[in-house]
Parts: structure tokens; sequence; C-alpha cells
């Protein structure tokens, strides 16, 4: 089998950038349920001309080099202090605590209505993989380490799994550290519409997430509450680990 060495890119690299040295066959059954692949080295000759060498089966250590290879390497000329982990398709990092203006727009059973307020914050831990973004709290104003024990955020419209329910709320086009501050946006500047359905208290407040909020909105609450804040069962080791490998 052979194949001319010399091949047309669009990307725009130019045909002396790149040569052949591998080549993959697909098998297939018929129906497309079952594939099996094997690579060849490829051997060119002084006329240019390219042949497949014999094929080894492809490993997963195989795939994995290739897929090394065929994905561009993101590089960063900085990377801001509050990131605490960043891969493809992922990124966590936190918030430390400070005023933010929030508004609330919810049902007319709900006593809180159609609020705005200001409050000081705890600082907070963001994660996001794909289009989905988690959110924690943190006890203390510090940057957290690997064991650092995260609380339940106790906020409208997240479930108890941290996971937000974002509705309407425009995603931010690209997953990289210089935009933190429009996945923060996001969030912040989104309408807390709802206390989502939980399993577990999103807030040791007597009266849940409604009473925590309808306290600090009407009582013109300038400071969180800490003591209010609930334990998770996240570490941030634990967030790390299931951000990277989507698990929830």
């Amino acid at each position: 089998m052979s194949t001319e060495s010399r091949v047309q890119f669009a990307s725009g690299r130019e045909e002396s950038s790149l040569r052949a040295v591998k080549g993959i066959v697909l098998y297939e059954s018929q129906g497309g349920g079952e594939a099996f692949a094997t690579v060849h080295g490829i051997e060119v000759n002084e006329a240019g001309r390219a042949t497949f060498l014999p094929g080894r089966a492809m490993t997963n250590d195989t795939l994995g080099e290739l897929v090394a290879k065929l994905i561009p390497k993101s590089s960063y000329d900085y990377l801001p202090p509050e990131l605490l982990g960043l891969g493809k398709n992922w990124m966590v990092w936190w918030c430390p605590a400070g005023p933010r203006t929030l508004f609330f727009k919810t049902s007319s059973d709900d006593p809180i209505g159609v609020s705005t307020v200001r409050v000081n914050l705890p600082p907070l831990v963001f994660a996001v993989r794909g289009q989905q973004l988690f959110v924690y709290a943190l006890k203390k104003n510090e940057r957290p380490i690997p064991g650092t024990d995260l609380w339940m955020a106790p906020f409208y419209n997240l479930w108890d799994s941290g996971k937000l329910c974002r509705g309407n709320a425009r995603l931010p086009k690209n997953l990289a550290p210089d935009a933190i501050p429009k996945w923060e946006s996001m969030f912040f500047d989104s309408v807390f519409t709802h206390p989502n359905p939980v399993t577990r208290k999103l807030t040791l407040h007597r009266n849940s997430l409604t009473g925590l909020w309808h306290d600090i909105v009407k009582e013109r609450w300038s400071r969180f509450p800490l003591n209010m804040l609930a334990p998770s069962d996240m570490t941030l080791a634990k967030l790390v680990k299931a951000t990277k490998t989507h698990q929830s």
C-alpha cells in the first residue's frame, strides 16, 4: 500500500513543516458496533512515495500519545493566584470574601420578592467542567489547600451538589484563567429566583435558605453569618478530582 507523502493542509501549515510518520487503519464490524485499530510506521522512498509498514494493535497508551500530539497545548503568560486547578474543559479557583450586590426575583409565596441586597459574602470556591458551574463556600478567607474542608454554598439556584441551575444565564465563551471574572459575573449578576429542592441542608439557619436570605435582605445585614454555613462532604482535593474526572 502506498500513498503520496506530500499533503495540502487547510490549516495554514507549510507542507515542509510536517511529514508522514505513522498511519492508522480502523476496522469496523458491519453494524459499526465493534472496532479495532492498528498503527503502522511509514517508510518513504527516494521518489517520495510512502508505504505502510507492518502494524501493531493500537493500545490505550498509543491512543493517549496520539491525542496528546493532536490536541494543541494551551499556554498562559500568567496564572492568577486564585487559580487552584486547570485542565482540558475544567477549571477550579477561589474567590476571596468581599462585598457583592445580589438581585432576587422570587415567586409570590417567597417573602424575599423583588429585592437587591449588598452583602459581604464568604470566600467561595468555583469549579467549572464543560458547561456546568459548581460553587462551594469556605470559612477562612485564605487560599485553600487540598485538605481544606468545603462548605455548602448557601445560595438560591443551587442544587445540593453545588451545581448551578443557570436558567437562561449566558455562559462565557472560553474556559481559561483570564475568563474567571466573566464566570464570576455570570453567577453573581444572575437573578436569584428560587431555592432548589435538596436532600441536604444548604445552611444551618433554622428556617432554611429562604429564612437566611430573608433575614439578610430585610435586616440589611452587611456581613454574611459564617456560623450559618452547612458542612459538605467535600474537600478541595475531592472537588478537583471530581471535576477532572467528570464525576459529581
